[in-house]
């Protein structure tokens, strides 16, 4: 089973201070979380999936996944459109 740590980083919103930090790492993840990120194809994903300016209160998200020592970095807004195995992981945080 591969080593993994996600960090999830907000802004925006109508504080502009996002929604908060999260992160998990693979020594303390549930399994349906390790499951997501080990069928996950993080080198395919865009580094930015929000193109233009977005909402005026939007939240912008910036999800940071190393694994194995490889680092994998892409950030989205709330209306962006996303590969579902993103989407999978990003649903264990709520988002």
């Amino acid at each position: 089973m591969p080593e993994w740590r996600i960090e999830i980083t907000t802004s925006g919103g109508f504080t502009g201070r996002g929604i908060g930090t999260m992160g998990a790492k693979s020594s303390e993840a549930r399994k349906g979380l390790s499951n997501a990120v080990e069928a996950a194809h993080p080198a395919t994903w865009q580094s930015d999936y929000s193109p233009g300016d977005g909402l005026p209160d939007e939240i912008r998200y910036t999800l940071k996944m190393t694994i194995n020592g490889k680092t994998y970095e892409t950030k989205w807004r709330d209306t962006s459109s996303l590969p579902s195995d993103l989407v999978k992981i990003a649903s264990y945080f709520n988002l």
